[in-house]
C-alpha cells in the first residue's frame, strides 16, 4: 500500500483556557505611610499605564530608586500617575485643596486624558507654580480635567449647586465627545459654555447623564433619573450604535436607561426585587455585538429578567453576593448568574475583551464558589480579598484568583495588547501576596495602619488552539502525542509554552480504507470497493489491460489478472484470480433494470422492463444469501430484512441476459 498523508491546519487565538489563571508580573505600591486609594486604571495603544486615586499628607508615586512626593493641601488630594508597561515611572501629578477632592473616573481620547472628580472648597488644579484654581458652590461639586498623555496639564472646568454633586463615571462616545453621569441635589446649570442647561432633583439626590463636546466641553444635552429620593449611579457608556446607557439604582431596585446618541430615549430597564430583595449595580460593559453586561450585588431574591418572564436568584445567605446579567441590544434577557458565599461580595469593574470573553474584579469576603454551572471552583478568602475572574461569551468561567492577605480592595481593571494584559489597582492593608502562583509576591504598606495604592499587571493565557486535519490510508499509522495511532479518531496534544499557558493541538485523523477483494462470477471479475476507480493487469505481464478501467472486467482468455484501486489519493492492489475460460460468457450490461435505493435499508426494489420469468439473487463473497423468482415488467421488492450489513452483489437473470451490479446494506 503507498502511503498518502495530507495535512490542513487551523489555528484559533482562544482568550484564555480554563484553569489556568494570568501570570504574575510585577506589582508595586504607592504610599507615604498614611490612607492612600487607587480608584481606576487605564492603558494607552503602547501599552503606557495610567493610574489614578487619593491619597492623605502625602504620596511617593515613584515605585522605583528615585522618589517623586506629592503633599496634599487638605483631608484628601487626588493623583494622577503613568507607568510604562515594565512598571518604570514616567510622571505623576497630584492637585487639591482643603477640603476633601476626589477623582472617580478617567478615559483616554487619541492623546488625551480626561478626568473626572469632586472638589471642596478652593482647589488648584496646576501643577507646579502655575494656578488654575476653582471654588465649589456648595458642598462638593464636580470637575473635569484634562490632561496630555505626557504628562502635560490643560484645562479643567467644574459645575454643581449648593449640596453635594458628585460624578461617578466618564466614558467616550465617538470622537471627540464623552458621556458624564453622576448624583446632584438641588438645582445648577451643568454646562460649562456659555449656554445654559439646568438641571434639578426632585425628591433629594437625582442621577444625571449628560453629553459633552470634548473640544470645547460643552454641553450637548442632558437627562436625569428620577427613582426615588435615595439614588447611586453606577455607571454609563455608549454602545457601537451610539446609544447612550446608564445604570444606577434606587430603593434597591437597580436600573438602566437606554438613549439615542441625541438624548431621545429608547427604553428602561428594571430587576425588580422579590420577598424584600436588594439589588445595586456596580457597572456595566458591551460586547461588539451591543450585547449589555452589568454587574453588581444582591441580597435576597431579586428577579433579573426586566421583561414579562421571571429569572430570579437569591443569594446563600444575608449577606451579598454577586451577579451578572446579560442583555441584548434591545434590553431583553439572555442571561445571569451569580458567585458568592455567605460573607458580602462586591464587584468593582467589568470590561469585555476583544474576543468576548467578561473580565470582573471586585472584592470577596470567605470561601467563593466563582463557576456557574453544576461543577465548582472556590476560592476561600482570609479577610477582604480582591478577585479577578473571566467568563466566555456562554458564562462558561475560564480562570479566576485572588489576592491573599488581610485586606485589599479593588477599584479597577483595565486590559492592554489584544486580551494579554489584565491591570489591576485599588488599595491594601498590610502584607499582601499578589502572585495567585505558586510564588510569592508580598506588598508591604509604608504604615502599618494605613492603605496603601497597588498597581498589579498580569500576563493573561493566551494559547494557539490548532487543529491539524491529517488523512491516510488504511493500514497506516502517524505519531501523535508520542503513540503511533492507527484508527479514525480525534487526538490532543498539548505544547508546554512560557507562563504556565500551554498550547493545545487537536490530530484530527482520518482513514481511507479499500477493499481490495476481487470476485468471480462466471469468469466475470467484479471489483468490491464502490468508490474508487480502477484499472485491471494482467498478472503474468505485469501490465496494464487497455481501457479495462470499470469496476468489473470480463477476460477473453484464461490467465491471472488483478485491479489496482485509486481512491482519496491511496492506491492498492488486490490479489491475483484465475480466470479458466471453458464458455461463452455474458456481460453484465445494463438491460433495462434498475435496483434502488443504494444504499439501502430494509427492502430493496428491482424495476424491469423484462415481461418474463426473471430470477433476482442477492450474492455475498462466493454465497448466494436470497434467491427470488419473479414475473413481469414493472417494480418488484425484495426484504432484505435479516442480512447483515454489508456490500452485496445483485444478479439478474432475464430473457435479456444478465445484470450484475453493486448495492450497499446499511
Amino acid at each position: 500500500m503507498q502511503k498518502l498523508l495530507t495535512l490542513s491546519l487551523i489555528t484559533i487565538f482562544s482568550f484564555c483556557c480554563y484553569s489556568v489563571v494570568p501570570d504574575y508580573r510585577f506589582a508595586f505600591s504607592a504610599g507615604a505611610g498614611h490612607n492612600d486609594y487607587g480608584s481606576c486604571i487605564l492603558s494607552d495603544a503602547v501599552g503606557n499605564i495610567y493610574v489614578a486615586g487619593v491619597f492623605r499628607d502625602s504620596i511617593d508615586l515613584d515605585p522605583g530608586a528615585g522618589t517623586d512626593y506629592h503633599i496634599s493641601q487638605g483631608n484628601t488630594d487626588f493623583f494622577i500617575a503613568s507607568y510604562s508597561l515594565s512598571g518604570q515611572y514616567r510622571w505623576g501629578y497630584a492637585a487639591g485643596g482643603t477640603g476633601d477632592d476626589n477623582l472617580t473616573s478617567m478615559i483616554l481620547q487619541d492623546t488625551l486624558l480626561i478626568a473626572t472628580g469632586s472638589f471642596e472648597y478652593v482647589t488648584d488644579f496646576a501643577p507646579g507654580i502655575a494656578t488654575d484654581t476653582l471654588r465649589s458652590k456648595g458642598l462638593e461639586d464636580i470637575f473635569v480635567l484634562k490632561y496630555s498623555i505626557n504628562g502635560f496639564y490643560k484645562e479643567v472646568w467644574s459645575t454643581g449647586g449648593i449640596s453635594e454633586d458628585i460624578p461617578f463615571a466618564i466614558s467616550p462616545a465617538g470622537d471627540y465627545h464623552y458621556i458624564l453621569s453622576g448624583t446632584f441635589y438641588s438645582s445648577f446649570d451643568i454646562d460649562p459654555s456659555s449656554a445654559t442647561k439646568k438641571i434639578t432633583s426632585r425628591e433629594g439626590k437625582d442621577i444625571f447623564t449628560g453629553k459633552y463636546r470634548s473640544d470645547n466641553d460643552s454641553c450637548l444635552w442632558v437627562k436625569t433619573h428620577d427613582n426615588g429620593p435615595i439614588e447611586e449611579a453606577a455607571g454609563t457608556a455608549q454602545k457601537k450604535n451610539n446609544h447612550i446607557y446608564t445604570a444606577g439604582a434606587a430603593y434597591g431596585i437597580s436600573f438602566i436607561y437606554c438613549y439615542t446618541g441625541t438624548g431621545d430615549s429608547v427604553w428602561k430597564k428594571e430587576m425588580l426585587p422579590v420577598f424584600g430583595g436588594k439589588s445595586n449595580i456596580s457597572a456595566l460593559a458591551f460586547d461588539e455585538y451591543d450585547n449589555c453586561y452589568i454587574t453588581g450585588n444582591f441580597e435576597n431574591t431579586v428577579d433579573f429578567n426586566p421583561g414579562p418572564d421571571e429569572y430570579t436568584m437569591t443569594t446563600v445567605s444575608a449577606a451579598r453576593d454577586i451577579f451578572i446579567c446579560k442583555l441584548d441590544a434591545n434590553g431583553e434577557f439572555i442571561w445571569a448568574f451569580k458567585i458568592g458565599a455567605s460573607s458580602y461580595d462586591k464587584p468593582e469593574a467589568i470590561t469585555i475583551s476583544p474576543s468576548g470573553h467578561l473580565l470582573i474584579t471586585g472584592t470577596m469576603q470567605g470561601s467563593v464558589d466563582f463557576d456557574p454551572s453544576p461543577s465548582s471552583y472556590i476560592l476561600t478568602s482570609p479577610g477582604n480579598d480582591i478577585f479577578a475572574c473571566c467568563y466566555a461569551p456562554d458564562k462558561a468561567l475560564e480562570w479566576a484568583f485572588h489576592v491573599a492577605g488581610p485586606s485589599t480592595y479593588n477599584s479597577g481593571i483595565d486590559l492592554f495588547a489584544s486580551d494579554t494584559t489584565l491591570l489591576l489597582t485599588g488599595y491594601f492593608y498590610y502584607d499582601n501576596d499578589f502572585d495567585p502562583g505558586p510564588d510569592t509576591a508580598m506588598l508591604t504598606t509604608a504604615g502599618l495602619n494605613n492603605n496603601d495604592v497597588f498597581i498589579a499587571r498580569y500576563k493573561i493565557c493566551n494559547p494557539s488552539v490548532t487543529h491539524l486535519y491529517d488523512s491516510l490510508c488504511g493500514g497506516d499509522s502517524i505519531i501523535v502525542n508520542g503513540i503511533w495511532r492507527k484508527t479514525q479518531g480525534t487526538y490532543t496534544d498539548t505544547l508546554t509554552g512560557r507562563f504556565g499557558c500551554d498550547s493545545i493541538i487537536y490530530r484530527h485523523l482520518t482513514f481511507t480504507d479499500i477493499y481490495n477483494e476481487v470476485f468471480n462470477f462466471n469468469d466475470t471479475l467484479l471489483a468490491n470497493d464502490l468508490l474508487s476507480k480502477y484499472q485491471w493487469i494482467d498478472c503474468n505481464s505485469g501490465l496494464a489491460l487497455t481501457g479495462e478501467t470499470s469496476d468489473f472486467f470480463i477476460p477473453s482468455i484464461s490467465g491471472r489478472y488483478a485491479v489496482i484501486y485509486y481512491k482519496n489519493g491511496c492506491i492498492d492492489t488486490s490479489d491475483c484470480i484465475d480466470v479458466n475460460l471453458t464458455g461463452i460468457k455474458t456481460k453484465p450490461v445494463p438491460v433495462g433494470s434498475i435496483v434502488f435505493p443504494n444504499p439501502s435499508g430494509e427492502m430493496i426494489y428491482v424495476d424491469t422492463d423484462d415481461t418474463g420469468q426473471q430470477y433476482i439473487e442477492i450474492i455475498h463473497g462466493d454465497k448466494i444469501i436470497l434467491s427470488k423468482t419473479v414475473y413481469g415488467k414493472g417494480l418488484h421488492s425484495i426484504s432484505t430484512d435479516g442480512i447483515s450489513a454489508g456490500l452485496y452483489l445483485v444478479r439478474i437473470k432475464n430473457s435479456n441476459g444478465i445484470i450484475v451490479t453493486k448495492i450497499i446494506k446499511r
